[in-house]
Parts: structure tokens; C-alpha cells; sequence
């Protein structure tokens, strides 16, 4: 980057006094898209720290194994925290409850980690507002400077602590070398509350709802809708009349999106043992394997595949009932392992806020929403886009 704006330069000042002597382990930047945090936060570590002694936390698993395979160091935030242990329900056992009904239930509880590797000298933490006040503390007890990112657009987690407290540093500044991009560009005209006129902008092409065919859903790696009701519409069609799935038996290839979370389940790296990808919801992928099934039945074994890694999850089952929703009663025993999941040819922009692609086709919609609302899932649905957008209005 050429040169820094004025909130660049004063937000590095800030951070170079606050780590020199800092009186709280926190500090928390916030910018939205093309104000150059990533740029502040390189010439701030530039001058104090060797990069190695970073650890970038996110909940955005794909941002993180992005990140570790340029070398960068990066972890899943949850992954960092907190260890996980299943406790069973000694009454849902047989041996010990002659009622039970052989279904095996267990809940999940989570422990603070003790330490993290002393090379680090500063967390970094995306995606602070998915963080809890809770978490927050809890990530503290590790006893290193802490600097939180906070994009103020995106839809925050329901108990965020971004409700509670200000930020320390604000970039309103957008920087000209991002200024030109029409991503950037678009997104802050979702801020300014400016209407989108059709045409073709480079990267970003607005089309109206009434010349939308079935290639705006099939070009795009992700379609993203502000409704359920438009996002349960979009799989269907897509099931159909792309995929040609015209019934609720499931193949190999079908995308879907995770919905519950496997705490104990990890795909590690073997060439880079810091690379870890936990089976956490929600979290997008394919089914690239599973057993024939007949379309009654409940609990399929199946293997996964996130979009983030190379390797799938195994022995797992899927919820075909919950999947496809399917309103039957099953004797089928639960499994162990069970996933429950949903297709995700179109995601809502909550769905989506945990991950990125390359291309995106966005369907915009009427004013359903409070306009705080919709300002936030529509500024969240672009910026999921990494170089394209189609945005159907």
C-alpha cells in the first residue's frame, strides 16, 4: 500500500503507545471494508515483534487456514480456548436404567486451556464481535496483550460484547487504493443507504430481479439470500433443477451446511500440525461419501468435506429426516456421531458470516427487516465476496 491514511497512521501511534506500556491487556480496533486494518496491524507488528511471535485467532475457519498456509500463524479461536469433554447420562444407559431406550444422550461441557505456546508475545483476535463477554475474560487468563478487529457492519452473535463497550481505535478513513474497488465501492454505498442501479461495474454486476436466471445461481461458489424463505426457494431449485436431485435421496457432491457442533472432531495437518479444522456449526462442506439408503431411512453413515481443507470428516451419520425435512417417526438407534445439517446451495447472510468465496450472487429484497438490520445483512452478504459479486435487485 502506497501510503497510509490519517486514521492509519494515528491507529499505529496508538498501538505503539498502548503496547510500549500498556495499562490493559485489551484493545480493540474497528474499521469496516477498505479502511486497511490488516495494513495498520503489519506496520504495527513491524516495529515491535517478530512475526512468528503472532497468533491470529478467528471463528472464521476458512480465513484460518488460509492465513497458516502463508505461513502466517492462525488458530480456530474456540480450538485456542477451550478444551471440550462429553458427559454421558448414566440414565440413558441400559446396563444402569433398564427403561432406557437405548439412545445414548450426552451433553458438552468446556474448560479454559491452561497455557499457550510461550513463543507468543500478542494475540490478535478477528471477528471480536462473535466474542462473548465471557470469552473475552476467558481468553485474558492467558495473560498476553490482546488486540481485538471489529468490522462494525457485519452481524454480530447474539450475546456479543459489542453491545457493551466502545471501541478503543476507529478507521473511517477508506483508503483510495481500496476505494477503486467496486466491492468496496458497493458495500459502503450499503452504508450510505444509496440504491443500486443495474449495469456491469468491472467485478460487481447489479442485475435486476425480472432478467435472474439459473446461471446467476449455478456460476456463482455461494448464493446468498436475506430471507429463509427466498434461501429455502433457491435450494430447492437448485436441488432440481441444477443438481437434478428430484427426490430426498442424498448422494455424494450434495453441499451442505453443518448445524451442530462435534467438539471432539479435528482434521490435523500432517505436513503442519498447527493446522486444525474443528467440526463446528456452521460450517460448509459436501458429502463426499455416503451409504445407499433408501429414502425413509433416518441416520446415513457419510463422510465430510469442508470447504476450508483437503480431507474429509469420517464415520460420521447424517440426519436425512432433519435434512430434508421429513416429518416421520424412526426405530432407528441415534448414532454416536450424528450430524445435523441443511443444504447450502443459498445462505442466509448469518449462515454465511463465518465464511468467504471467491464469487458470490446475492439476492436483495424488499425492506423486510428493521433498516439497521438490513443495512447489516446486506454490507455482510457482499463482503463474502473475495473478487466477484452478482447482486440481483
Amino acid at each position: 500500500m502506497s501510503t497510509q491514511t490519517n486514521d492509519q497512521y494515528l491507529a499505529v501511534a496508538q498501538l505503539d503507545r498502548w503496547y510500549k506500556k500498556y495499562t490493559h491487556q485489551f484493545i480493540e480496533i474497528s474499521g469496516v471494508i477498505g479502511t486497511g486494518i490488516w495494513e495498520v496491524l503489519q506496520e504495527f507488528i513491524g516495529n515491535h515483534l517478530d512475526p512468528r511471535e503472532v497468533m491470529y485467532l478467528s471463528h472464521n475457519q476458512k480465513q484460518v487456514t488460509d492465513l497458516a498456509a502463508k505461513g502466517w500463524h492462525a488458530y480456530y479461536v474456540n480450538g485456542i480456548i477451550y478444551n471440550y469433554e462429553r458427559i454421558v447420562d448414566f440414565e440413558s444407559l441400559p446396563v444402569v436404567n433398564r427403561h432406557a431406550d437405548g439412545n445414548i444422550r450426552y451433553t458438552w461441557t468446556k474448560r479454559v486451556r491452561k497455557k499457550v505456546n510461550p513463543q507468543y508475545k500478542l494475540m490478535i483476535v478477528f471477528d471480536s464481535l462473535m466474542m462473548s463477554e465471557n470469552a473475552i475474560m476467558d481468553l485474558g487468563t492467558f495473560g498476553l496483550p490482546v488486540i481485538l478487529v471489529r468490522d462494525p457492519m457485519l452481524l454480530p452473535a447474539p450475546d456479543s460484547h459489542t453491545f457493551t463497550r466502545d471501541p478503543n481505535i476507529v478507521l473511517r478513513e477508506v483508503h483510495p487504493d481500496y476505494g477503486r474497488n467496486p466491492l468496496v465501492h458497493f458495500a459502503h454505498k450499503i452504508i450510505r443507504g444509496e440504491p443500486f442501479i443495474p449495469g456491469s461495474y468491472d467485478n460487481v454486476s447489479i442485475v435486476a430481479r425480472k432478467q435472474m436466471n439459473l446461471y446467476n445461481l449455478r456460476s456463482p461458489h455461494m448464493n446468498i439470500t436475506l430471507s429463509e424463505e427466498s434461501r429455502q426457494m433457491i435450494n430447492t431449485i437448485y436441488r432440481d433443477r441444477i443438481m437434478h436431485r428430484r427426490d430426498s435421496i442424498n448422494v455424494a457432491g450434495e453441499r451442505i451446511v453443518v448445524i451442530n457442533s462435534i467438539y471432539n472432531e479435528r482434521l490435523v495437518n500432517e505436513k503442519n500440525k498447527r493446522i486444525k479444522v474443528y467440526l463446528h456449526g456452521p460450517m460448509v462442506g459436501t458429502i463426499s461419501k455416503i451409504n445407499r439408503h433408501a429414502a425413509s431411512t433416518r441416520y446415513v453413515p457419510m463422510e465430510f468435506k469442508p470447504e476450508c481443507y483437503d480431507e474429509p470428516f469420517i464415520e460420521l451419520a447424517i440426519d436425512r429426516h432433519y435434512l430434508n425435512k421429513i416429518q416421520s417417526a424412526s426405530r432407528q438407534q441415534i448414532p454416536d456421531r450424528l450430524v445435523q445439517a441443511e443444504y447450502a446451495y443459498a445462505l442466509t447472510p448469518m449462515q454465511a458470516r463465518l465464511s468467504y468465496w471467491d464469487k458470490i450472487t446475492m439476492l436483495m429484497e424488499p425492506d423486510v427487516y428493521d433498516p439497521d438490520i438490513q443495512a447489516r445483512m446486506m454490507y455482510t452478504g457482499i463482503t463474502r465476496a473475495k473478487q466477484f459479486a452478482t447482486i440481483v435487485v
